[in-house]
């Protein structure tokens, strides 16, 4: 079986093991249209503002980089937009650009959350926050393929995943018909904890591959856990400041064997000290229409404006 008969299998398999589907919220993104196709350069923003910042950022990082003066004048006109105004999309020398949605979302059956699949991809231990996402790049390249990808197109076509609020469903039922398109992209990955029954994310962001949010958690259980005691002297001083006591030299001891066991054995899933963390397979989106990527919706949460705004 090929890598990506393998994979396929795989994702067919998830459909049954995994047959709900439940939000994981959503983020925003900074894209550029190039010869007509869309790409994503970069993710990660949790507000729309976020997002018209990051695209602020990428036209001066251009600005800084280019002698050309009148190039270096439209770029500068471009992020004083940006910075004044709430612009969600903006024409650049004959590209547009703009803010999107990337909706995530989590596959649950009978056992909790998924967990990462064999066919995903890995990297070296410790390395995973040098990683980029493998949702940037192109939305065409990077798009997943396979009838297992066209069974979660056609249910996402059809149906608005769990709206918060009335405003949140008005807006996610207009997407449906605004930008029927599904565009299913590679993976993420992030550690969520059981409470009580229920689970939720640990809040250490998304990772490119399970051993990056491995990492994230050994970290936490090596430096963060200790407090005071901690041997990052960073993570000490914090722990002292908000007035973190040590948990204990056994605690500490069992954490630590925690986190050895997580890199020694790449684990998904593990209980230390009556707790519960797994590391969770995060699938995402984009919903296109006729005029491209499905920019911020109304009722998407964005609490401040632009940073020069009067």
């Amino acid at each position: 079986m090929t890598g990506s008969d393998g994979a396929e299998d795989e994702a067919r398999r998830a459909l049954d093991a995994y047959p709900r589907m439940m939000t994981a919220g959503v983020e925003f993104t900074c894209m550029e249209e190039v010869d007509r196709r869309w790409r994503i350069i970069s993710a990660a923003h949790h507000h729309p503002q976020d997002g018209r910042d990051a695209l602020a950022h990428h036209f001066r990082v251009l600005a800084g980089q280019t002698s050309d003066p009148e190039l270096f004048g439209r770029l500068e006109a471009a992020y004083e937009i940006l910075d004044r105004e709430t612009a969600n999309e903006l024409l650049m020398d004959g590209h547009r650009y703009r803010v999107g949605r990337l909706e995530k979302f989590v596959r649950v059956g009978a056992d909790g959350p998924e967990t990462p699949r064999a066919s995903d991809p890995e990297s070296p231990i410790g390395v995973g926050g040098k990683l980029d996402r493998r949702a940037l790049g192109f939305l065409n390249a990077n798009a997943l393929g396979g009838t297992a990808a066209a069974i979660v197109r056609y249910v996402m076509r059809n149906k608005a995943l769990a709206p918060a609020t009335p405003e949140m469903e008005r807006d996610a039922v207009r997407a449906l018909e605004t930008h029927p398109k599904l565009v299913l992209l590679p993976a993420d990955y992030m550690i969520a904890e059981e409470v009580d029954g229920d689970w939720r994310s640990a809040g250490w962001g998304l990772a490119a591959t399970p051993q990056a949010a491995r990492d994230a958690l050994t970290d936490y259980f090596r430096v963060v856990i200790p407090g005071p005691d901690s041997t990052d002297p960073a993570a000490a001083r914090a722990a002292v400041i908000m007035k973190r006591a040590s948990p204990g030299a056994d605690v500490c001891a069992r954490y630590r064997r925690a986190a050895d066991d997580l890199d020694r054995h790449r684990l998904d899933d593990i209980r230390v000290e009556g707790r519960h963390y797994r590391v969770v397979r995060v699938e995402q989106a984009v919903r296109l229409g006729s005029d491209g990527p499905e920019p911020p919706r109304p009722s998407d949460t964005d609490p401040y404006g632009p940073p020069a705004a009067s």
